[in-house]
């Protein structure tokens, strides 16, 4: 063998190697808790799989609803859910986007009936009664509806030590501008302690990306309940402290 040939051959296997992490992580699931963690086990049909099921992009490239894309760094982010925005209009927000998550895992196990969505003051808007399509459904629901709308009508989560996958840290102050992140995963330790994946959209309309927490709380990229308590606190802060809530199913 010449030595060109083995040059392409080592070339080819570098190329290879070096491509192999942007491949590994095709799914939520493929990201690897922190060091001596396990995820919790989840059953088949619930919320917790379905958001562990996510596809995930190649690359941290968040696209916006025009198709232009963020820049790089804009975020510290961990990954971005390769779920293309559904409409071409300013819609997919941060609260959109959760609505968007929720409502498509009742579709994708065949519950819409348990579907209800809130309106701006946060009266529950059952699927089942809006006599509109399923995509109609959501695109009112993503103009009519903010932060505000899920702080007033989802349940209220007690406390940190509650939190589970498909919660939202929700904050807004006075039925204005918000923020709303949502929990996509969660481990645990065998001394208790646990970690939790957490993303977001924003504005303008964006795809998903789940948060990088840069080892503030010695988790690599998960966080505490806390450490994302806090991390809300200080980037979102002026959108005012963030409450937990939970979607719920209609009655």
């Amino acid at each position: 063998m010449s030595k060109l040939q083995q040059f392409r051959i080592a070339l080819c296997t570098l190329t290879l190697v070096f491509s192999l992490p942007g491949l590994a992580n095709q799914r939520v699931s493929d990201i690897p808790p922190p060091e001596g963690f396990e995820r919790i086990e989840s059953t088949p049909e619930s919320y917790q799989a379905f958001l562990r099921g996510l596809p995930l992009k190649k690359n941290n490239r968040v696209t916006l609803w025009n198709g232009e894309h963020l820049p790089p760094g804009y975020y510290n982010s961990l990954a971005v859910l390769d779920l293309p925005l559904l409409f071409d209009s300013d819609l997919e927000q941060c609260a959109d986007f959760s609505m968007r998550l929720w409502a498509d895992y009742l579709k994708s196990i065949n519950a819409l009936d348990k579907l209800a969505l809130y309106d701006y003051h946060g009266n529950p808007k059952p699927f089942a009664k809006a006599n509109k399509e399923y995509r109609a459904y959501l695109r009112w629901h993503m103009a009519y509806s903010n932060s505000y709308s899920i702080k007033s009508g989802a349940q209220n989560v007690a406390s940190l030590s509650d939190l589970r996958v498909g919660d939202m840290y929700v904050q807004n102050i006075d039925g204005g501008i918000g923020h709303v992140s949502v929990v996509i995963d969660h481990a645990t330790d065998a001394k208790g302690k646990h970690a939790y994946l957490i993303g977001y959209s924003y504005m303008p309309a964006q795809q998903f990306h789940i948060e990088d927490a840069k080892n503030q709380d010695s988790l690599g990229g998960w966080f505490t309940a806390e450490g994302y308590q806090r991390y809300a606190e200080s980037v979102f802060g002026t959108f005012g402290v963030p409450v937990l809530m939970r979607f719920q199913t209609a009655h």
